[in-house]
């Protein structure tokens, strides 16, 4: 038998081996130094001296490795440091279209070296081009795979890639890119500069014209802008450029960005009904064990409601279990209300971390800091089933859901200068403690704890056209854990060596009765 252990018991053991709490974090540069700090990442911006917007995610993306060795284009970004060794790193380019994918995105070197800022500070905001430095081009080569050679083609732009249906090949598709950010001493970035390699990549099979796939390179260095230093360059007669030479240990990034986990159940979040005429005909209901949770089973879920006339109180249950998060199919967030949407369900014992993405112009960012995000949020939910079977009609078989305490989910709102939406709720973690029970041949698991907690992050707008959409990330996480506590075993006492007869087996003798 186990008591259900203390808020400052869940506390000790959440805190021990919670692994999610502190991965989750918004994309979304909230700077608060005026110089950089050491491995603080680099702001980055796009456009002219007249007009900036955010880079991608607001930071400078050096593409790092995914799971398969592809690159992902938002896996790693820039980060400060005072000496010469940055980033650098290896991944594969690969398509299974290079006939309609060579002149997108993908292979694409133009956004690495052309119209590219970079923020002296990382309290830079596009709003002020002062606060940017410009990342000139120091040059563009064309590497030439079958030689070996390399040869100059300029340094006024990156250009775009060309596909050959000829030869099946991607022309001028990128090859490498190296970086060099000059600063001072205190941590401002004074210069910037991107050196681009391009080179010719052809489909796996030339028949088919399908598949193909490329490494690239990226490399950052870090200069102190009083140094003599020179950057690294490729001289047009050196058969082997630096990047080469420099680029031995593996880093990182692809050219999309993760997808959100997602889930799309056909029907809409359904409950029971609690009506005294038509409860025991809806009890058949899915389980998620017998009477134990099963892994990657739903967690049952509800909220109680009592019948006015009879005073009886139920669980109204979900069909879908506990839902953590909805979006559509392309990431986009989308209230609980809604009907098309994918939904993420928690699955028992499996840890879990779904995100979707809001796109706010600055009207929006600000309308949504005074509102807050409860809507997008599945916080209605107020019980889950301590067994994988827990009737909808017995309330003792479910567990009140303990929310965390806050003042507003609504953030404050800097103003039209700072465009900043300081303390905003964007994150909800579940928390369940877990505990087996039962025979130790056969262990159930059951519920015996369940919490949510909040998580708030700072957004901030970069982008100086009000109309402009800005992504921002909402994420919600659940964890499980298991509770040791002091349980005890009960075990029956031995049988005695020789059965208990009765007292006159023996007649006509008798027995003490011992």
């Amino acid at each position: 038998v186990v008591d259900t252990p203390s808020s400052a018991e869940f506390d000790a053991i959440v805190s021990s081996t919670s692994t999610l709490q502190s991965l989750v974090t918004t994309p979304t540069p909230s700077p608060t130094n005026s110089a950089y700090q050491f491995s603080e990442k680099i702001i980055a911006a796009r456009g002219n001296s007249s007009y900036l917007e955010a880079a991608g995610t607001g930071y400078l993306s050096v593409p790092a490795k995914d799971h398969r060795s592809r690159c992902a284009e938002f896996g790693r970004f820039a980060e400060y440091a005072n000496t010469v060794t940055g980033e650098e790193g290896e991944c594969t380019l690969y398509t299974a279209e290079i006939a309609s994918e060579c002149e997108t995105s993908l292979f694409s070197g133009q956004r690495f070296g052309n119209n590219l800022w970079v923020g002296k500070t990382p309290s830079a905001v596009p709003s002020d081009t002062s606060t940017y430095a410009l990342v000139s081009l120091s040059a563009v080569w064309i590497y030439d795979s079958s030689t070996g050679q390399y040869s100059y083609a300029g340094n006024t732009e990156v250009p775009s890639p060309v596909y050959s249906s000829s030869s099946c090949t991607c022309e001028r598709a990128l090859h490498s890119v190296v970086y060099t950010l000059n600063h001072t001493a205190t941590g401002n970035i004074v210069a910037a500069s991107a050196e681009v390699i391009l080179t010719t990549v052809t489909a796996d099979d030339t028949s088919s014209c399908t598949t193909a796939s490329s490494k690239a390179q990226f490399i950052t260095r870090y200069y102190l802008s009083d140094s003599n230093t020179a950057s690294p360059t490729i001289s047009p007669s050196t058969d082997a450029p630096v990047v080469s030479a420099t680029t031995s240990s593996p880093t990182n990034t692809p050219t999309s960005s993760p997808s959100v986990a997602t889930s799309s159940p056909t029907t809409n979040p359904t409950t029971t009904s609690t009506s005294s005429s038509s409860t025991r005909a809806l009890e058949p209901l899915p389980k998620s064990g017998n009477p134990g949770y099963r892994v990657n089973f739903p967690v049952l879920a509800g909220n109680l409601a009592t019948d006015s006339n009879t005073s009886n109180s139920a669980i109204e249950r979900y069909i879908e279990g506990l839902i953590m998060l909805g979006h559509t199919s392309t990431g986009t967030c989308t209230t609980i209300s809604e009907t098309t949407r994918s939904r993420q369900a928690v699955k028992f014992g499996l840890t879990n971390m779904v995100g979707c993405k809001l796109q706010l112009s600055l009207t929006d960012l600000e309308s949504i800091c005074t509102s807050g995000l409860q809507s997008y949020f599945n916080t209605s939910v107020t019980y889950v089933g301590q067994w994988g079977n827990s009737s909808f009609l017995d309330t003792s078989q479910w567990r009140q859901v303990s929310f965390d305490a806050y003042d507003a989910s609504a953030g404050v709102w800097g103003g039209s200068t700072t465009r900043t939406c300081t303390g905003l709720l964007n994150t909800v973690h579940w928390q369940f403690l877990t505990k087996r029970e039962g025979s130790v041949y056969n262990p159930q698991t059951q519920i015996l704890s369940a919490r949510v907690k909040y998580g708030t992050n700072t957004w901030r707008f970069l982008g100086t056209n009000d109309t402009y959409s800005q992504d921002f990330m909402v994420f919600a996480t659940a964890e499980f854990f298991e509770y040791e506590g002091s349980a005890s075993v009960n075990s029956p006492k031995a049988p005695p060596l020789f059965p208990k007869l009765p007292h006159d087996t023996l007649y006509p003798l008798y027995t003490d009765g011992n």
